[in-house]
């Protein structure tokens, strides 16, 4: 049997969709080994913990967030990553949401533009 080509990259991006398919809770390094067929301690020559790992799935998911840019007054900056988190939370309703009688809510934003920012 051929050893799979494991990357930093492909780990992450497992990770990710387990939590896209299963839920941010299914995002074990056991259940991630089970998922991409290899053993759990072959994670550890990329990634050296869950902690590392979730800080890692973080970085992807702000990677393919749109964030403001340009010129712009920090207020406007501020709504526009309000905005760009929101879409992220609705995209992927595991990445920030917060849990309200058992379902995962995205973070409210629009109170932040409401309230002035």
């Amino acid at each position: 049997m051929a050893r799979p080509n494991l990357s930093k990259e492909k780990i992450i991006d497992a990770a990710i969709g387990l939590a896209d398919d299963e839920g941010l809770d299914a995002v074990t390094l056991r259940g991630l080994a089970k998922r991409l067929h290899v053993h759990v301690t072959s994670l550890y020559n990329h990634i050296p913990t869950k902690e590392a790992l979730l800080v890692d799935m973080n970085k992807a998911l702000m990677e393919e967030t749109d964030l403001p840019s340009g010129s712009l007054t920090w207020q406007d900056w501020i709504r526009g990553y309000a905005a760009a988190i929101q879409a992220l939370a609705q995209r992927r309703n595991w990445s920030g949401g917060r849990r309200r009688r058992g379902r995962i809510q995205p973070a409210d934003g629009s109170r932040l533009l409401g309230a002035g920012w």
